[in-house]
């Protein structure tokens, strides 16, 4: 028996609220005694341990118009270890704000992903933050940033000192945020740090609480929020929804009296907060600003001077006013071509059966940048013609321009199932021809699908 071991088993055996109040030092999780002594002896270890645990919260952002491109990482930190003497002295302030006071915030917009603006008319992006300090880092930077959170060793007591920190994480709809950090770009396995002990979730907290009791259709944080007393706003920002998942959590852990006889509003509280938050932390890691035209970091791109820049992508395009305007990183044409891509290849698959599970995944060309990124089909000299020839097509009639799709790329059109993307990826690695099931319309410009 391991204390880790024997740490993440008492954790698992505990509900999700349970494990909130431990972390916020309200009501701790009890070790029972075990007559193995070696058993006890680890769980000994694993009690010391979870006085110092540490809950971190994760909200991850993606581009409205294609969710596989990840645009923001939303962190908020809160360590057992500072919150436990305020609750232990039910000192909780109104409505828990002297426990959502002890948090930290990390606030990241990933600089390849820059030029992916907010569609959502609901939503100001990240221009809307209120939590924190908003920093522009590559994702190599918020991989760094991540392992340095969740790999910190215990310092200040000498019998745990060759320990990490365990960590808990919260989200809502956790398992969503989880799969998109170890997604395409960010590449960061949370289970691989081997200091997770459990994973909970704010939706199933509401559930155990009694307030929300649809097992088939989980409570949105939005209703959550609301439900609760403050406002969400300017929502579908990673900070602010992770600053908000926070504070839900504190007023669903604390007692009922902690909320009674108070001299605030829960909004006035929240609202505290917001500007505290804003106000306490700077970031540590990045850039204040960064431009999604020329990719400098002295200002945005609405203060963009430069002149002289180009894009090897319009160029090929044929696009030249347009490939004066920004770097190839940055090409607005790339990014509104697998856009379109993307819709095309899950228009292009039968309905969903109901048991058969979801639909085929789509691989995004648009830079896939960590290690465990799927391979992606290259460009053919086929489609790069066709393309070029698309946009002439299109400037010499006048119309608006609209991006190539090619049906190469389509999924009615690749061989091989279930995922064509993995049978060409496939004829590739054997060293054979990407072979078009039918040769191209030569009647015309190529066929948006």
């Amino acid at each position: 028996p391991s204390p880790y071991g024997e740490l993440k088993a008492r954790f698992r055996r505990a509900g999700h609220l349970e494990v909130l109040k431990h972390c916020m030092g309200i009501e701790r999780l009890q070790f029972d005694r075990d007559p193995n002594p070696d058993v006890d002896a680890a769980r000994n270890v694993a009690n010391q341990l979870a006085a110092h645990t540490i809950l971190i919260c994760i909200d991850t952002e993606h581009w409205t118009l294609n969710s596989d491109e990840m645009t923001e990482l939303g962190i908020a930190v809160v360590k057992t270890d500072d919150v436990a003497p305020i609750s232990q002295a039910r000192e909780f302030g109104d409505h828990g704000e002297n426990l959502m006071k002890q948090s930290k915030f990390y606030f990241y917009r990933f600089r390849e992903k820059a030029h992916l603006p907010t569609t959502n008319a609901a939503s100001r992006g990240p221009e809307g933050n209120r939590f924190g300090e908003a920093r522009f880092v590559t994702f190599a930077q918020g991989r760094a940033c991540l392992n340095r959170l969740f790999m910190q060793r215990i310092t200040k007591v000498p019998a745990l000192r060759n320990f990490n920190h365990p960590i808990v994480v919260m989200g809502h709809a956790i398992g969503h945020d989880k799969d998109h950090l170890n997604g395409k770009d960010l590449g960061f396995n949370t289970d691989a740090t081997g200091t997770v002990i459990r994973y909970i979730d704010t939706q199933i907290v509401t559930q155990e609480k009694g307030y929300w009791l649809d097992d088939q259709n989980k409570i949105g944080l939005d209703k959550l929020v609301a439900a609760l007393g403050f406002e969400h706003t300017d929502a579908h920002t990673a900070a602010n929804d992770i600053g908000r998942t926070l504070i839900c959590g504190v007023l669903l852990a604390i007692p009922p009296t902690a909320r009674k006889g108070c001299s605030q509003t829960v909004e006035q509280v929240t609202r505290d907060f917001e500007h505290w938050s804003r106000n306490t932390f700077v970031g540590q890691d990045g850039t204040v600003k960064y431009c999604s035209k020329c990719g400098n970091d002295q200002h945005n791109s609405d203060e963009c001077t430069t002149s002289a820049m180009s894009c090897n992508h319009c160029v090929s395009r044929g696009l030249y006013h347009d490939a004066a305007t920004h770097i190839s990183m940055h090409c607005p044409w790339v990014r509104d071509e697998v856009s379109a891509e993307r819709g095309a290849w899950f228009d292009g698959q039968p309905p969903r059966i109901v048991g058969r599970g979801p639909k085929e995944r789509f691989h995004s060309r648009l830079q896939p940048l960590s290690g465990g990124a799927a391979l992606i089909p290259p460009e053919t000299q086929e489609e790069i013609t066709e393309r070029r020839a698309w946009y002439d097509n299109q400037k010499a009639s006048g119309v608006e321009i609209k991006p190539f799709i090619s049906w190469r790329r389509s999924f009615r059109q690749w061989l091989g199932t279930p995922d064509g993307q993995q049978w060409a990826m496939r004829r590739i690695n054997d060293g054979l021809p990407l072979e078009a099931p039918r040769p191209p319309d030569t009647s015309g410009p190529p066929v948006s699908l």
